[in-house]
């Protein structure tokens, strides 16, 4: 029904609610400040580390060290047994939620085991 009133140029009152382009101009620049700040955590996060060495990760928490140039996600159990955790994803950034105790990833999350080795969350 819409579609034929659209070819025809008839009206319709479903128009305005399948339109398009339905982003208003006072919408527009919340959605540009989001953007931007996704823009800024992709840069950022590929150059920033949170600790230098695995010494500075507390025992039950999660931190990206900088080892030899590499960005390395690590979970210190609290036995104090550290695991680091391989992403097979090219580029893959990980996130440690602290509230949860996992790693949070693009996809989903991974959270450590009782025993101290890393599991998927799903």
């Amino acid at each position: 029904m819409l579609l034929a009133d659209l070819i025809q140029g008839q009206p319709n009152p479903w128009r305005e609610l399948y339109d398009p382009n339905p982003v208003p101009i006072a919408g527009a620049t919340r959605q540009v400040a989001e953007n931007l700040n996704v823009a800024a955590r992709f840069i950022a996060d590929r150059f920033l580390s949170e600790a230098s060495s695995l010494s500075e990760v507390g025992a039950g928490e999660g931190k990206i060290v900088d080892i030899n140039g590499e960005k390395v996600a690590v979970y210190r159990h609290r036995t104090g047994a550290t695991h680091a955790l391989d992403c097979g994803h090219s580029g893959c950034i990980v996130h440690w939620n602290s509230a949860e105790k996992s790693w949070d990833f693009p996809w989903g999350a991974l959270q450590p085991h009782r025993q101290g080795d890393l599991r998927s969350a799903d």
